[in-house]
């Protein structure tokens, strides 16, 4: 039984760079937002908590993870399990920012309580108001988010 549990052990410390560095390349993410006061990323939700209960949840203390070198929490071990197989999936679009605030040309950290899970995606908000207005916006103003973000990140690197 030891010898298992070192092994799975020895296998995630060689699995876990990897999915750093294919995170890391991932243009749609940029730099995550994380809470100044405690460091994690979308102030301590846990990211998969919104697609599986569909309600924001703060993540539990010690079911953590690091990748290139955000710190994310969760709810479960089950949750940070899948995060860690595909964090491009559940991590916020624009790293957290208001999409409507950047197709506007602002950069604005989106509030883990004002969501939307979109085509697949999830989308952090400044305001309700702000996420209404997206969910009425036209696909050109949609897609002028994408091509601010891309400045963001550019900007960035």
């Amino acid at each position: 039984m030891r010898c298992l549990a070192l092994r799975c052990v020895l296998a995630w410390l060689i699995w876990l760079p990897a999915v750093s560095i294919a995170y890391a390349q991932d243009p749609r993410l940029g730099d995550i937002w994380s809470d100044p006061g405690t460091g994690f990323a979308i102030g301590g939700y846990d990211p998969v908590a919104y697609f599986v209960h569909r309600t924001p949840h703060q993540g539990k203390a010690g079911v953590e993870l690091v990748i290139d070198g955000v710190a994310w929490k969760f709810l479960n071990e089950a949750n940070r399990a899948v995060f860690a197989r595909d964090p491009d999936v559940y991590a916020p679009r624009f790293a957290g920012r208001d999409p409507l605030q950047l197709a506007r040309g602002f950069e604005a950290v989106g509030n883990p309580h004002n969501w939307l899970i979109e085509e697949g995606a999830l989308y952090l908000f400044t305001t309700p108001d702000s996420r209404s207005a997206w969910t009425a916006a036209p696909v050109s103003e949609r897609d002028k988010a994408a091509t601010n973000w891309s400045g963001v990140v550019k900007a960035t690197q």
